[in-house]
């Protein structure tokens, strides 16, 4: 007979997986708000510091995330619906880096 899943994650690690996924989407939202706020007073928001940041910490968040599901055993519903979404977050801002890199490079 099976186990049935929690929502909840069983360990203290789990919800500090939860609660690095909220805030590193959450950069999504703050960081444009930074860049409209401040890219006058300085530059270097309105220039490819802001979404490089939000990237990396994304795909950061996002393989710790993996670790936490495969390699951990943390088989949560909640945990499990984070990993899906920062991958694919991680995945659509390794393509915008990318894309970035080269548009600047062959510019």
């Amino acid at each position: 007979m099976s186990q049935r899943r929690q929502w909840l994650p069983r360990t203290s690690s789990g919800v500090v997986v939860i609660g690095l996924s909220l805030a590193a989407l959450s950069l999504w939202v703050i960081l444009p708000m930074v860049t409209v706020r401040y890219r006058d007073i300085y530059p270097i928001t309105n220039s490819w510091v802001m979404p490089t940041t939000g990237g990396i910490i994304n795909i950061i968040v996002a393989v710790l995330n993996v670790y936490m599901v495969w390699w951990r055993g943390q088989r949560a519903w909640l945990n499990i619906f984070s990993m899906v979404v920062l991958v694919i977050v991680a995945v659509i801002a390794l393509m915008v880096l990318v894309g970035g890199f080269i548009d600047q490079v062959l510019a």
